[in-house]
Order: structure tokens, then sequence, then C-alpha cells
């Protein structure tokens, strides 16, 4: 139909329509202008509200690099913000703690999550350098992207030095109750005193009648033993808090030292309201009337939890430093017979052949040609010998290409042609790792295949390397005859080696098996991947 054929109502139905769309674009265009002066309004009300903030305040973009200041900033510091975006931010923080800063930034921007650092930031009426909590929160778009950081640094150098001040009050307090703890056991009148060292105290204090029944308490004892109020432990006996094995040495030693010596010193371990066990040093004495009758037993107790756990760490350390030690040892034992059985033997025939050749070169050149060829294979057996123990102590291509390819080598060796069908699973991302972990990755990988040649039986062997973000997981199985591990020899250090490389290394180690079921190795390491060089 043409237009001029249009009736009049189609003519009027279309202007209405058009004149529909004309209106619904005036209020969107409406709409648009209303939102964005509000988005205007509320940028110049976060910009007011952010030079009114007393503390400096930033933003910087999702890579960290600084955009604004607020004028707090400016007025602290000294920079502008276009002289903290061309000579760095970092340069308002203290030198002692710059690169912890850059280094918390940097994996708070990496993990997404928000930034609470406490340092130092110089102020620049002064020179002086103050304490400050930097928190900083990432601001997201409406997918949820990190598009910018917000952050706020709020002054707590009055706080820090309260709290100096504090500690160093505390440690003088401590000094002085161990000063006074001699002076109390001389008369009843100076009770009072150490009573109000003892509620000031870290330390845990008591106090029992000659029978053993308490007669005080101080907070510090309550929240060791998982009381409530000290007034509530009044009255009960001294024996409810230990075990009746500690109870008997009580009676038995510790009793008769206080009657003969006016006190004793020892660990002893108490047990909380809950029955949990505590372990607590001890120094325990009589306190005497003027007359010097015994009217009173007093101890203070130092709860040693940390210490304990400290000493069985240290003592952990030491064994393992031992099998380590003694490992190391025994491989170079293992060396020395080979070059001792290997090499030297072949190199001591090859000496004696080019000897023979000498002497025999103008005699009988046929035998002299003979003996050299001999010498000659002897060489040649010699480097390779060389090359194989090389290998075996760090084998060159861990350093040239990777302990992927290195491990792919050592699977695949000629050697083992004739051993178990070895299957290599390669799933890492990696592409050069720390040194130091490429060595104990190919040396894990080592052990466990050998264990799994030598002893398993297994016609196949699985190696597996799979990696999920950071975290890199080795897997060495075999469905051989496996062994019951709580059995294995403590002089047997594969296991145990590839444990303590793995923890050495903020790693875990499991090994799984049974007899006839099979053995599988699994252990998690942090990737750490190769600094580029410069």
């Amino acid at each position: 139909m043409k237009d001029h054929d249009k009736t009049r109502e189609q003519l009027i139905a279309e202007l209405e329509e058009l004149r529909g769309r004309v209106s619904a674009l005036e209020t969107s265009e409406t709409e648009w202008r209303r939102t964005e002066e509000a988005l205007q309004e509320s940028e110049e009300r976060f910009r007011l509200l952010a030079e009114a903030i007393p503390q400096p305040i930033w933003r910087s973009d999702a890579d960290g690099n600084v955009t604004e200041f607020n004028r707090r900033w400016h007025e602290y510091t000294g920079q502008t913000a276009e002289e903290a975006k061309e000579s760095g931010w970092t340069t308002a923080l203290h030198p002692e703690e710059a690169a912890m800063v850059v280094k918390k930034v940097r994996a708070g921007i990496t993990s997404g999550a928000a930034i609470e650092i406490v340092n130092r930031l110089r102020r620049a009426s002064d020179g002086s350098y103050r304490w400050h909590l930097a928190r900083a929160v990432p601001m997201n778009d409406r997918s949820g992207k990190i598009i910018g950081w917000f952050g706020c640094a709020t002054d707590i150098d009055d706080q820090k030095r309260a709290e100096e001040a504090l500690k160093k009050a505390h440690d003088e307090l401590e000094q002085k109750v161990r000063e006074r703890t001699a002076e109390l056991t001389k008369a009843n009148q100076q009770l009072r005193i150490f009573q109000q060292f003892a509620e000031a105290s870290g330390q845990g204090f008591s106090m029992a009648d000659l029978d053993g029944y308490l007669l005080y308490l101080n907070p510090a004892l309550c929240r060791m033993l998982a009381e409530g109020r000290p007034e509530e432990c009044i009255g009960q006996h001294l024996s409810v808090y230990y075990s009746e094995e500690t109870n008997r040495k009580g009676r038995e030693e510790i009793e008769p030292a206080l009657k003969q010596n006016g006190h004793w010193e020892g660990e002893l371990p108490m047990l909380s309201r809950q029955g949990k066990s505590i372990p607590t040093w001890q120094s325990a004495f009589v306190i005497r009337d003027e007359r010097g009758n015994p009217l009173r037993f007093a101890v203070v107790i130092t709860d040693i939890t940390e210490h304990k756990a400290a000493q069985t760490a240290l003592e952990h350390e030491r064994r393992t430093l031992k099998h380590m030690l003694e490992a190391s040892d025994h491989e170079r034992q293992l060396i020395a017979y080979d070059i001792h059985d290997g090499l030297a033997q072949e190199l001591a025939g090859a000496i004696m052949q080019f000897q023979l050749c000498a002497h025999a070169r103008q005699a009988n050149p046929k035998v002299a040609a003979k003996t050299f060829d001999t010498g000659m294979a002897m060489l040649q057996q010699s480097h390779s010998e060389a090359r194989r123990l090389i290998s075996g102590v760090r084998p060159p291509i861990l350093d040239e290409s990777g302990v992927v390819a290195a491990i792919v080598h050592l699977v695949y060796d000629p050697a083992f042609e004739q051993g178990p069908k070895i299957d290599f699973r390669n799933r890492a991302k990696f592409k050069r790792l720390a040194p130091v972990l490429e060595n104990v990755i190919y040396r894990i990988v080592q052990e466990g295949l050998t264990n799994a040649r030598n002893h398993s039986k297994s016609k196949e062997i699985l190696v597996g390397l799979k990696q999920r973000g950071d975290r890199l997981r080795i897997e060495i199985r075999d469905w051989g005859t496996g062994f019951d591990p709580e059995t294995v020899h403590e002089n047997r250090f594969g296991l145990e080696g590839i444990r303590e490389r793995a923890r050495l290394l903020g790693g875990k180690c499991s090994i799984k098996s049974k007899p006839g079921k099979g053995t599988t190795i699994i252990v998690e390491l942090p990737v750490v991947e190769r600094e580029s060089e410069q």
C-alpha cells in the first residue's frame, strides 16, 4: 500500500506511535541526566568526605598504582598526589618496613583480599616517623572484578607507645615480684604486698593452708586452670588440680622438701577444670610467722606449654638432622664404593694397558696396538662411569632443562628397560622452579622410584605431577607387595628423607601402604617459580 493510499486513521495511529517513542526517548534522556547528576553529586560528596576525614586516604587502580590522595596525606607527608605518583608513595614509609609493606600490598592485590598493615609513616612537619594502621579494601564493578583499591591510614603511634610502656612496666613488675618473693617468706605482714603484685602479674600465684586447702589464687592462675572467679576456688584442695601420680609425688617429694628446706622448685603438670594437662614450672615456698613457724604454703606457677612445644620441636629437628647427616654420609659411602669398584678400577686398568703399550711399542708393535686399544676402551668406560656418577649426584639435565625433563630422563633410563613398566603423567603448568625446589622434587621422585623398583615387585609404576594453583602434587604408586608403614625400621632413611624434604620446603607427605596392596606416596609442595635472570 502506498503512503497516499493510507487512511486518515492509519496516519493518526502512526503519528501517535511516533509521539510515544519520542516521549520514551525524552524520559530516558531525563533519567540518564538525573543518574549522571546523581553520580556527579555522589562523587562530589565522596571528595568532600575524603577531604574532611582527618586520616590520610588514597585511591589506586587494580594494580596498586596510586591515582589520588586526599589533602591530609599531603599535609602529613608533604607529598602531593603528583609527587607521590612520580617518586613513589613508598618514600613516605620507614626504610625498615618499606619492603614488608610492598610485599604485603602485592600479596593482597594477588589474592583480592582486604589489606591491613601496621607500619611507620614519615611526618613532614618534623621528619619523625609515627606508627599507623593502614587498611585497603578492593573496589569492584558490577561483575565483581576489582577495578581499584581504597585505603586509609590511622595514626596509632600513641597506642603503640602505650603498649611499649605497658610491656616495660609489666617486665619491671615481674622483676619486682621475683625480688619480693624472698622477702615474703620472712613475715606474714608482707602478705598484702605479695597479693598486690600477684593480682597484676601474668604468672600464676596461689596460697594454701598447711593441710593443702586453697586460701588464695590470682586471676592468671584461674585463667590457666579454666576456672571462673578466684573466689569460687577458695576452699578447694590442691589435689583436685593434679593427677594421682603427681599427688603421690607431692606427698613423697615436695612436702618433705618444703618442711626441710622451706622451698621446692621443679616441673609439675597440672589439670584444668576440664581435665586438660598443663605443663608448668613451679616454685613453692613456706610462709612463716614472726617466730619462724610454718603458716602457709605459697607457689609461683609458670605455664611452660610453649617452652615444652619448643623443646619437642627442637628434639625432632635434632633427630631429623641426625638422620639427614647419616643419609648423606651413606650416600657418600655409596659414591666412594662406586668410584673404588668402578671408576678407579677402570682407570688403573687403563694405566696398566698404556704402560704395557709403552714397553712393547718398539719390540712388538702389534701387542702395543692391542694394549693401546684396550686402554682406550677402558678410558671410554671410565668416562661413561664418571658421567653416571655425576648424574647420580645431580644430573646435568636438571640444571639445563628443568625438573620435568630430568624426571623423564630418570623414568625412561635405558638401564631400567628390563624392570617394571613406568607410566609418567605430567600435568604441571610451571616452566622452571627455584633450583632448591627442583632438586627436592627430583630427589623425591628418584627415591620413591628406586624404592618401588627395588622392593615392590610391581609390574607397573605410576609417577605423576599435577599442579593446582600454587601447589604441586607428586604421586608415586605401585601395585606390588606393599608394607606396614608403622613397622618401617628407623634406620631406613628413604621414606623419612622424602618426608623431611617435603616438610623443610613447607609441604606435606603421606605414605599409604598395606602388605599385598601396593604403595602410594603423595607429596604436596608449594610452587616457587625460578626468578627471571636479569
